[in-house]
């Protein structure tokens, strides 16, 4: 059978998936060049998490200030967490078929980076202010939809990316490495907005 190997100390250790002899294919890279791919996925699980759990620390001022009742609020972040998987069946053949960087950059620009009055529905920040202006459950519904299909690349493409670079025994590392960020994101943005919501108000949690 043809294989490769590589030489680790005493093991011998048969590299799977077999790289091919092109250099530029993602598991013949240099460590150094895979390690910044590998920063790249992690920034990029960290910014759409914070950006997607940073309101729920806010959440009564935002029922005081828009009516809106708090059932209202966190039945709206379960529609959020059903596009994140629903919208992984749009974005992932998108992802496997024209390629990955593309879905990446659209994803965190329609999430993370502000476009000031371009195309407000196509920016998370947009979305997020969008919360304070929601006065019924219908618009603030819809604009949870539309936050959990744009970040739902967080859920499975980041998976793929990790298999892309590193070889079979050495993915473990780093699909743990992807989930601590994955969950720590959504632990973290809650702390940091609950201060700036008492230093500056919960409208600051939004931009």
């Amino acid at each position: 059978m043809n294989v490769r190997h590589l030489e680790h100390g005493l093991k011998d250790i048969v590299l799977v998936p077999r790289p091919t002899a092109d250099p530029d294919d993602p598991l013949n890279w240099s460590r150094p060049r895979k390690y910044l791919s590998l920063f790249c996925t992690m920034t990029y699980v960290w910014m759409i998490g914070i950006s997607s759990a940073a309101i729920y620390s806010v959440f009564l001022p935002i029922s005081e200030a828009t009516g809106l009742p708090l059932g209202d609020l966190n039945a709206g972040t379960g529609y959020m967490f059903l596009m994140f998987g629903w919208g992984c069946l749009f974005w992932q053949p998108l992802a496997l078929t024209y390629g990955r960087r593309g879905v990446y950059l659209f994803s965190f620009i329609a999430t993370v980076v502000p476009i000031p009055s371009l195309f407000p529905l196509l920016t998370f920040q947009c979305m997020n202010v969008w919360a304070a202006h929601s006065t019924n459950n219908g618009t603030w519904i819809g604009h949870r939809l539309l936050i959990g299909f744009f970040g739902a690349p967080i859920e499975s493409l980041c998976e793929i990316s990790v298999a892309d670079i590193f070889f079979a025994h050495e993915r473990g590392t780093y699909m743990g490495m992807y989930m601590f960020f994955l969950a720590n994101s959504n632990f973290f943005a809650p702390l940091i907005s609950g201060f700036i919501s008492d230093g500056m108000g919960w409208q600051w949690v939004l931009v």
